[in-house]
């Protein structure tokens, strides 16, 4: 349909899809709390979708029993495979007197008397 030549505004010729739209706006404002990298905003949507084509499932044991057929089904996505910028961030070292343990345990040991062998 060409909203342009109906006249119309676009909200009255497709009200489904601006419905859609407002609720995959909300749903990332709500869910990701108005904050979320563009470069993941592919699968961001593919949840929406996900989401919406299941809102009205009646069986929810099934719907979960199918989602585990298809965690099974696909390779295991890695984690560098997740993350937009999979190169490893510098981290400076540490210096090396302060490895180990954290500083509450560099302190002298307490005296226990009762603790000493007679």
């Amino acid at each position: 349909m060409n909203v342009k030549r109906s006249g119309q505004p676009a909200y009255v010729v497709l009200p489904g899809v601006h419905r859609v739209a407002s609720l995959a706006k909300r749903w990332l404002a709500s869910t990701h709390q108005g904050r979320f990298d563009e470069a993941h905003l592919p699968n961001y949507l593919n949840e929406f979708v996900f989401r919406f084509n299941r809102r009205r499932s009646t069986s929810r044991g099934l719907l979960f029993y199918r989602l585990l057929e298809l965690a099974v089904d696909h390779d295991p996505v890695r984690y560098r495979q997740l993350v937009a910028n999979s190169k490893s961030k510098k981290v400076p070292p540490v210096p090396q007197g302060r490895r180990g343990h954290p500083p509450s345990l560099d302190r002298p040991q307490a005296e226990r008397p009762w603790r000493l062998a007679p």
